[in-house]
């Protein structure tokens, strides 16, 4: 059955719709009829299912979603996420997260969530979804591929579970992520769970911290370093007499080597770190106290 003949089978089934709603109707109806049986179209099929959906109900489910994607597809935003590939008059080079990796360059990426929170975070969960695809491919079908590093400033901001998916199995892809955040809350106001946002730290193989000054952010941190043994000297003293004769007593001086279980680096040191200075847990279980130098020119240091 050639295309010919569908042009002039979708006349009959038109033909009498005399609105856009009747029109759009009869259509649905010919491709069930007729296109479906020889040559069926999932991604085609799923547009009709949507338009097919009761509209106020659609409405309320999208509700949310259409202030975002209005603000993803308008302004400059509109041409800088969506460019169209065949448009002569474009001469900007379109890419995306696979060619960026596939030929060794260099994204940087500045979602200005400063200026409009939502709009960052929008696209940068977009952004980690689609390195979080990339990764699957790259497990799945990759050949001697090379590592890729990631680096999130403010992770808080973007975090989903794509995300979570890429930090817990990006491994076997070689992608290693390094995620900058202040507070612990901020994954937990982000996730809308404590046990989300432990699920997102669980999955870091090395924490190193700064100075940090929230109270829950320090315990999280030292609960993850292991314990150690205080020792500390007990000194004893005592004296004694004897009622009958005052004058004559007794005295004695002692001490004893104690040992108990504490903290290696208590919580509240956390919060009095010089600037530069940090506690880290390596993978391995090495812990570390470290300074990060200040580099300066030749001519500076002069």
């Amino acid at each position: 059955m050639g295309a010919g003949h569908f042009s002039v089978e979708i006349k009959r089934f038109t033909e009498k719709a005399n609105t856009l709603a009747k029109q759009a109707m009869a259509m649905l109806l010919f491709y069930y009829e007729r296109i479906q049986p020889v040559a069926a179209n999932t991604d085609l099929e799923g547009l009709l299912s949507m338009f097919e959906h009761d509209r106020t109900h659609y409405s309320k489910m999208v509700a949310s979603l259409m202030p975002v994607l209005n603000m993803l597809t308008s302004s400059e935003l509109g041409p800088l996420l969506s460019p169209i590939a065949n448009d002569v008059d474009d001469s900007r080079l379109i890419t995306d997260s696979g060619r960026i990796i596939n030929n060794a360059q260099v994204a940087y990426i500045g979602l200005d969530s400063l200026t409009d929170a939502m709009v960052g975070s929008a696209i940068g969960s977009l952004l980690l979804s689609d390195l979080t695809a990339v990764a699957g491919d790259r497990y799945n079908y990759g050949v001697e591929n090379r590592p890729v590093n990631i680096f999130i400033d403010e992770a808080a901001e973007v975090v989903n579970d794509p995300f979570i998916q890429l930090l817990n199995k990006g491994r076997g892809a070689k992608m290693r992520c390094v995620i900058a955040t202040q507070t612990f809350a901020d994954f937990a106001a982000r996730t809308g769970s404590e046990a989300k946002a432990r699920q997102v730290l669980g999955n870091i193989n090395n924490l190193i911290a700064l100075r940090v000054m929230d109270a829950e952010t320090q315990q999280y941190i030292t609960d993850n370093l292991p314990k150690t043994r205080l020792q500390y000297i007990m000194q004893t003293q005592g004296m004694s007499s004897n009622s009958d004769s005052p004058a004559l007593f007794t005295g004695n001086h002692g001490e004893r080597l104690m040992e108990e279980e504490g903290d290696m680096f208590p919580p509240q040191l956390l919060g009095q770190l010089p600037n530069l200075e940090y506690i880290a847990k390596l993978s391995g279980g090495r812990v570390i106290k470290g300074r990060i130098p200040i580099l300066t020119s030749s001519t500076q240091a002069a």
